[in-house]
């Protein structure tokens, strides 16, 4: 795995931020094994704040991805809060992205919202209340 298909940056407010490089597997594999190491260091009960961004033109495959995750929250049933912004440019897949996440968990300790690359901003402030 490397980080040149994804950008991992924990931001001073505390997010948590992966921006996808390439549009590879890879990708996938690197934002995954970030989050296993963020449920890793973090309690069950802690608040983990992910913004993941997709306004890139490079990303992984959707599918892909979103089965890893699904595995992941597998490995991992009792992990922390998770708050997931995920940033998109106009035309993106966004449709598609929305229908996989809805197989992830969606609970009181898994919460997700879209925002279009130009409201960032709304974005943090989404997962920083």
């Amino acid at each position: 795995m490397n980080p040149q298909d994804c950008k991992y940056t924990e931001l001073k407010n505390g997010i948590h931020e992966f921006v996808f490089l390439t549009d590879d597997k890879a990708g996938a594999d690197v934002l995954i094994a970030g989050i296993e190491r963020l449920f890793d260091t973090y309690s069950v009960n802690d608040v983990v704040r992910i913004m993941i961004d997709f306004h890139k033109p490079k990303n992984p495959p959707t599918l892909y991805t979103f089965r890893q995750a699904v595995q992941m929250y597998q490995r991992y049933p009792d992990h922390p809060y998770v708050r997931a912004a995920y940033v998109y440019n106009p035309g993106f897949i966004i449709g598609t992205v929305k229908m996989y996440t809805s197989i992830l968990r969606q609970d009181k300790k898994n919460v997700r919202q879209f925002f279009p690359a130009t409201e960032r901003r709304n974005a943090i402030a989404w997962l920083l209340e």
